[in-house]
């Protein structure tokens, strides 16, 4: 994913910038740093795990990123953030009231429950349903184990989610390539080999 975005970025940009991806924190942090310096437009392409760590046991965003203090963020594949208890939605949740401008981008956004909306919101603007419970309240049923188990005021609760969404159908996109079917062989390791013939005995 991330080489796919240099790819667009490169063909579709049309200011000078500079492209930061996967590099240790102290050379992102030391490349960061020259940049801003310059006054140079600086697009940061992390994975989902590297926005978060760990300090004694307690959940933190990357100093990096915080440091950096990022003006937009993108979040590619937003589904991905669905489970609000998630390391990487609690920094997403964070770093979303840092910037100004956030946004998300997913052909999925509910792929299992429509509570999954909660999570994305609350990184893209958590006025939008407020708290947790106000939205569980609103939206959802729940049973003795607090699972969901159906939905209410769902017309209301699709007007909130396309008050800041767009859609952007397949047949719009232009400049999306045929779908391809390839078949690819790859071959096991000796013992994943020896795993699947014990299970296929």
């Amino acid at each position: 994913v991330i080489s796919t975005w240099m790819d667009m970025i490169t063909a579709h940009a049309s200011i000078p910038f500079t492209v930061l991806s996967n590099a240790g924190d102290a050379l992102l942090s030391r490349a960061l740093s020259t940049h801003r310096a310059y006054n140079r437009p600086t697009i940061l392409l992390l994975n989902y795990d590297r926005i978060w760590a760990r300090n004694d046991r307690k959940l933190i965003v990357n100093p990096t990123v915080v440091d950096w203090q990022p003006e937009y963020i993108v979040a590619d594949e937003g589904h991905k953030i669905k489970n609000r208890s998630s390391n990487r939605a609690k920094a997403l949740h964070i770093l979303g009231r840092m910037a100004k401008y956030s946004r998300v981008l997913t052909g999925t956004p509910d792929p299992t429950s429509w509570a999954d909306y909660f999570s994305i919101y609350k990184f893209l603007d958590p006025s939008i349903f407020g708290t947790l419970t106000q939205f569980s309240a609103q939206y959802l049923v729940l049973d003795w184990w607090k699972s969901v188990v159906g939905y209410r005021n769902t017309e209301d609760l699709a007007k909130k989610v396309h008050s800041i969404a767009s859609v952007v159908k397949r047949a719009d996109c232009w400049d999306v390539p045929p779908e391809e079917e390839r078949t690819v062989e790859v071959d096991l390791p000796a013992p994943a080999k020896k795993a699947y013939k014990d299970m296929a005995a």
